[in-house]
């Protein structure tokens, strides 16, 4: 058949590109049996067997999730290097392009090349793309599975992620036409969110248009947020609310709807389980829409081709699309430049000097695990503005340990204070916490901010992963809800993997402003991401 012809034309260049692996030989009995038994303590282990074990074991390693924090942490990269190895022995042993294993280890590859897209140069971008539709193509002469459909999808989200967007508008095109010819009603549907997901990529800086109806059945009219920032998130409907990117929501709500920012948010129900049950809806200070008809259909999502939720736009006064997918750097910096910075301090500022306690370098040609040069050099040094509020940037900043930073101290203590104030802005980050070694799960404390009062009482305040910070590089492109991004940056290591450097503001309030503060340690806890701290600010408290 054509489509075993077409396989059988590009799974050459895949498995070239997959782990070099030797196929088993009768003589290696004892070297399985170690393996084995390496297999039952390490559940990355890659086994020994047949192109079916194999494909278990892909099966079963997808559903693991560790049980500790440390192994969360190192689990996406030991996920992907065991199962990327696996589908490489699949495709060197089974001899049936067909089979079920076969078609599980292609997949494989081809996810695995969309998650290093960022890592890699436009046209080999285009030849991953071209080897999916190859693929896709084949198993549409045959049997087309849901997961192929979420690779499509994936693909499509991963050239999105890095920036390709035409050659996302493409990707998107082209799957929606293939599975637009077949008749399957799934397909179908699937090809009109990618279609979507096409039209809203090609809407960027153009006016968008869209209706519904609102969560207690009145009528959605769109026009009357045209003179207002909208930032559009669609969020499942059961989904967690504390978290995430409509927690994110809220706190860009909070700092900027009297200033003409609003939301708008579009509730999507994919369980039909859920459809009839009674819920109890969490008061929202915005307008949400109820995007699911009687034949569970998304409508708008499948418009704006919402692959995956949640989802966020953001929208200009004027009603024009100016970010198809954002993310917290971005929508931090997008708000500030529309509508100005998000704090406006009311009382008298004091900058803290960090020098006595401050050990690292902003510039220089330092060396880390990630590259010699990988500093904040383009950080402007002396009295600036960020976020709206004044900070006095020195030529070195306080940088504690981590995992991977073992050289830095663990605790930098006595920053002198010695006054009273009613709030407290940070200007911090953590170095690591988003590589695929060193991934540190949201909600994780990775450090304190301990304030010290003239009567020996203390506060401690949480810097808290996800919330307050992430890693300095922005590999990860995701949101925090409780702090904002005022600062972005560039550095040569970062640029050449295609990420950006990201400061993040947190504010504290202080619980006792009249009590005068004598001195901030500042601590960490020692996960993989190692929390730094570039300036401090406190604003004074007003007269009792």
């Amino acid at each position: 058949m054509r489509g075993h012809a077409t396989i059988r034309v590009w799974v050459t260049s895949l498995v070239f590109l997959a782990p070099a692996i030797d196929r088993p030989s009768e003589g290696h009995a004892a070297d399985t049996l170690t393996q084995g038994i390496a297999a039952r303590n390490d559940p990355y282990a890659v086994p020994s067997g047949s192109a079916d074990e194999l494909h278990q074991f892909i099966v079963q390693l997808k559903q693991y999730v560790p049980d500790t924090p440390h192994g969360l942490s190192r689990h996406p990269l030991r996920l992907r290097k065991a199962l990327a190895t696996a589908a490489g022995k699949i495709l060197q042993t089974e001899d049936d392009e067909w089979s079920e294993a076969y078609q599980t280890a292609l997949r494989v590859l081809l996810e695995d090349r969309f998650h290093k897209f960022r890592d890699v140069d436009l046209r080999q971008q285009e030849q991953a793309i071209e080897f999916t539709k190859s693929f896709l193509t084949a198993k549409l002469e045959r049997q087309i599975d849901p997961a192929d459909v979420e690779l499509a999808i994936s693909a499509g989200l991963a050239l999105e992620m890095v920036g390709s967007r035409d050659l996302a508008i493409t990707a998107y095109g082209d799957f929606a036409e293939l599975f637009a010819k077949e008749d399957n009603e799934r397909l179908a549907d699937e090809a009109e969110l990618m279609n979507g997901a096409a039209q809203r990529l090609k809407l960027l800086g153009k006016p968008i248009l869209f209706g519904g109806t609102t969560v207690d059945g009145g009528h959605f009219n769109w026009e009357a947020y045209r003179g207002r920032v909208v930032l559009v998130v669609f969020q499942a409907t059961n989904a967690d609310r504390t978290s995430g990117l409509i927690a994110v929501a809220r706190h860009s709500y909070d700092l900027y709807q009297d200033r003409g920012f609003d939301v708008v948010e579009i509730r999507v129900n994919e369980n039909r389980d859920l459809w009839d049950a009674p819920r109890t809806e969490e008061p929202v200070p915005w307008t949400a829409l109820d995007d699911t008809n009687d034949a569970g259909q998304h409508p708008i999502a499948a418009r704006f081709g919402a692959t995956r939720i949640p989802m966020a736009f953001l929208v200009d006064r004027e009603g024009n699309l100016i970010s198809t997918r954002i993310h917290d750097a971005e929508l931090d910096m997008t708000l500030a430049s529309l509508l100005g910075p998000p704090y406006a301090p009311k009382r008298e500022l004091t900058c803290i000097d960090l020098q006595k306690q401050a050990n690292r370098a902003l510039g220089g040609e330092r060396a880390d695990r990630r590259g010699t040069g990988n500093a904040l050099g383009e950080l402007p040094r002396g009295e600036q503005i960020l976020g709206g509020v004044k900070f006095r940037i020195g030529e070195k900043y306080m940088q504690l340990a981590g995992q991977l930073l073992l050289q830095a101290p663990r605790s930098l203590t006595g920053i002198s204070v010695d006054q009273s104030f009613s709030t407290l802005y940070m200007l911090h980050a953590t170095e690591w916490g988003e590589v695929p070694w060193a991934i540190v799960a949201d909600g994780t404390v990775v450090g304190h901010y301990r304030v010290h009062y003239e009567d020996e009482s203390v506060e401690t305040i949480p810097i808290v992963y996800g919330k307050h910070v992430r890693d300095w590089w922005d590999f990860d492109l995701k949101c925090v809800n409780e702090a904002t991004v005022v600062w972005q940056g560039n550095n040569e290591v970062a640029g050449e993997h295609q990420a950006k450097l990201r400061l993040y503001m947190s504010v504290w309030e202080n619980p006792r402003p009249q009590k005068t503060v004598t001195r901030i340690d500042f601590t960490s806890v020692s996960t993989f991401a190692s929390p730094f701290c570039v300036a401090m600010t406190v604003e004074t408290p007003s007269t009792p």
